[in-house]
């Protein structure tokens, strides 16, 4: 996915109150409620350099599934495959840690305890901000701005910079819990895709 380089204007960022471990405590809640629901739904749009991109995602710890009208994405915890229906072709992938955050939003909210210093920001009433900065300054992920709903503790809206200060924005609403998966709902199943072309890029 390609990106832009932004600036990112510190004019417009102005810090709450709370102090750095009350962020903290603020994500262990999130992360807490993710760890909790056996899967989670909700739809997306993600913007990227190149336009927005809008379908439905569901969780089930580090697994999920994604559709699109252009694509449907599979990840088990280890193997990505990424379906497109206009050329009727999959690729197979190992996606990187910053690969996944760009995906999937709970990564960064489950990591950041370890990975991320966390201070709380200002925020419209019913919600909670938190930034999060890298520890490491060779971090793919360099800073992300978490939104939360205040009542549920479920995200609406990551944004993302990297190391070379590009983002991309993921929009979350109507995110529900759900049932427990099979892992082979996060797989991809050849058959049910007659005269699909693989290819393999491990």
């Amino acid at each position: 996915m390609n990106r832009i380089f932004l600036t990112i204007c510190a004019a417009f960022v102005s810090i709450w109150a709370y102090a750095s471990d009350n962020a903290s405590e603020i994500l262990d809640q999130a992360a807490a409620k993710f760890t909790e629901a056996p899967s989670l739904s909700a739809a997306y749009t993600i913007t990227t350099p190149q336009g927005k991109y809008t379908g439905r995602v569901s969780f089930a710890g580090d697994k999920f599934t994604m559709t699109s009208p252009q694509i449907l994405t599979w990840y088990d915890g280890k193997t990505q495959w990424s379906y497109n229906k206009e050329l009727n072709e999959v690729n197979v992938t190992e996606p990187t840690d910053a690969e996944l955050s760009q995906i999937n939003p709970f990564v960064v909210i489950n990591r950041f305890r370890n990975e991320f210093d966390a201070t709380s920001l200002q925020a419209p009433k019913g919600f909670k901000k938190i930034e999060l900065k890298a520890k490491n300054d060779k971090s793919e992920i360099k800073q992300a701005v978490v939104t939360l709903n205040e009542s549920t503790m479920m995200p609406t809206q990551i944004q993302l910079t990297n190391h070379d200060k590009q983002q991309i924005t993921i929009l979350l609403t109507s995110v529900t819990t759900g049932r427990k998966y099979n892992i082979k709902a996060f797989q991809f199943h050849a058959p049910n895709y007659p005269g699909v072309q693989i290819v393999d890029l491990r």
